[in-house]
């Protein structure tokens, strides 16, 4: 198991304050040092070197943990642009200055994500700045150049666009296309589990990449803690090229406090791709007894937008493998090979056919306070409604900004709605989420809780016309501090079909009420207040 430098260090830190602490407690009771020295039974040479060694150390270990702490609060005030974030850190590096920096060390902001943040950030202006001297479309809306300008999101017209509402329909579709794939699979995924449906997509893989096509897999390295080495070394003993983002030592402990590539795409020949929600294990599909039923959306896509959905996909696979992936794959010489479309009017992989003409932006986002296209498209959106907003999302803590345009649309007179969760997968952003939702009821927002299992879709739905889909949850977390993509669209039939697929998990829902959250056992509420102390890590 590969140890980081950081690891070691927190770890170093950890024990070095603790000998500390006993040092500074011995020093106020001589009986704890006797009935230490009494039970190991060492002698007085030992207990001279140790504390000769320690009169030693002391001597710089106060100036180097002086350093660090200067160290670590320099960076999270330059760093976080999230204020109510940094003055947490502060608080924390400043109150508990030992416990603190350790514990810094291993969730604080993560230095190594910068290069990346920077280099994909740069590559997103480059492209926008690269189109800034052609005219504008007509029909461009004030969206459209927002998520342009934001990120570089090129607007794509002509797409095919297939709502899929389940794991079991997604996957179909998914595998469906890789089995078909001649040239080239790109996979990107923050969660991958090694069970029966990570099994199947791995043989898929690996069938295709004997069959001479190019399959790049890229997975974040903490989020797919579960994956194993096996899976791993499987795909690349077949030629599957392999990479995972950013990885940490002791993953599984560090799975909610880190900058992390939180998104799912699958580009096959640069003639489809998929983007949406659902990661791949068996607990996407609704296998998981504890969680139930799994709602969620998922797109599949063909058209111009496929490309720069690929874009996407090279942009941080090139910062993974030390250098450019080169040029997009689809678009190119070859023109994208036929790829199936699940059949007539859908056929088993959606209740119905594709939209067709559909424009299309494909925004990305990560952390850093200029590379926020997503929160600034659902800002836009929520802003620019007239008549209605409805938003699903498994998580809600979606900071100042948007709960202020939240609660000044409702106050409007705009049908805001939003459905959640009423089980945690997370327990301290489920809690925080519950502290929100009395912030939006008392400015009129309607919440609703989802009882027929767990609701994990991020969609929102603007004035039955403008609509988005993609892996952004409604929260602190997925809008400044994950990588995340997200697709925006313009269409009326496709947002009539969100509409529908909203209003039926309305139906499996239970509309929360002021009158009814106040009558909550104490502990929910003090488990709210908790969740909002922390929201701003979450």
């Amino acid at each position: 198991m590969r140890i980081s430098l950081r690891a070691l260090v927190g770890c170093t830190l950890l024990l070095l304050a603790a000998f500390v602490c006993w040092r500074y407690l011995a020093s106020l009771r001589e009986s704890p040092v006797r009935w230490v020295e009494g039970g190991l039974a060492l002698s007085e040479e030992v207990w001279g070197q140790l504390r000769s060694l320690w009169d030693e150390v002391r001597r710089y270990v106060y100036w180097i943990l002086g350093v660090y702490v200067v160290v670590a609060a320099l960076t999270v005030f330059f760093e976080e642009s999230n204020p109510d974030r940094a003055n947490l850190w502060l608080f924390t590096l400043l109150l508990f200055p030992y416990v603190g920096l350790a514990a810094y060390l291993f969730f604080g902001p993560n230095v190594r994500s910068v290069p990346h943040r920077w280099r994909v950030f740069r590559s997103s202006r480059r492209r926008s700045k690269n189109r800034s001297g052609r005219a504008a479309p007509e029909a461009a809306d004030g969206l459209e150049r927002l998520l342009e300008v934001s990120s570089g999101a090129v607007p794509t017209r002509g797409n095919a666009v297939r709502i899929l509402l389940d794991g079991e329909r997604t996957f179909s579709a998914i595998e469906e296309a890789l089995a078909s794939a001649r040239r080239t699979i790109h996979m990107e995924y923050f969660s991958v589990a090694h069970d029966e449906l990570g099994t199947r997509i791995k043989k898929l893989l690996i069938d295709r990449a004997r069959a001479g096509v190019k399959v790049r897999f890229l997975y974040d390295a903490v989020g797919s803690w579960r994956i194993g080495r096996e899976y791993v070394d499987e795909l690349r003993a077949a030629g599957v090229q392999v990479r995972a983002f950013m990885p940490v030592a002791f993953a599984r402990f560090r799975s909610g406090l880190n900058h992390r590539d939180h998104r799912k795409i699958v580009v096959v020949d640069g003639g489809v791709g998929f983007v949406g929600g659902l990661n791949v294990g068996d607990m996407y599909l609704g296998r998981d007894p504890r969680m139930g039923r799994w709602r969620d959306t998922h797109l599949r896509l063909e058209g111009p937008a496929v490309r720069e959905l690929d874009r996407v996909f090279l942009e941080l696979w090139g910062q993974c493998v030390g250098g450019k992936a080169g040029k997009t794959e689809c678009g190119g010489p070859e023109s994208p090979s036929p790829t199936p479309d699940g059949g007539e009017n859908g056929g088993e992989n959606g209740k119905k056919g594709p939209v067709e003409g559909v424009p299309v932006q494909i925004a990305s986002s990560g952390p850093g306070p200029t590379f926020r296209a997503i929160a600034d498209g659902y800002f836009q959106m929520i802003a620019s409604a007239c008549r209605r907003v409805w938003i699903t999302t498994p998580y809600l803590v979606p900071g100042e900004t948007l709960s202020n345009a939240l609660s000044i649309a409702a106050r409007s007179g705009v049908d805001v709605r939003v459905i959640i969760p009423s089980k945690a997968d997370h327990t301290l952003v489920f809690w925080a989420s519950q502290f929100n939702v009395d912030t939006l009821l008392r400015n009129g927002v309607r919440v609703f809780s989802y009882k027929g299992g767990f609701v994990h879709a991020k969609t929102m739905v603007a004035d039955s016309e403008v609509a988005s889909v993609g892996t952004a949850n409604l929260d602190v977390r997925s809008l400044e501090i994950n990588y995340e993509v997200q697709a925006f669209m313009r269409s009326k039939e496709l947002a009539a079909q969100l509409e529908s697929a909203f209003l039926d998990d309305q139906e499996l829902c239970e509309e929360e009420s002021l009158s009814g959250r106040r009558n909550r056992p104490l502990i929910r509420k003090v488990q709210a207040a908790v969740g909002r102390l922390w929201s701003a890590l979450l």
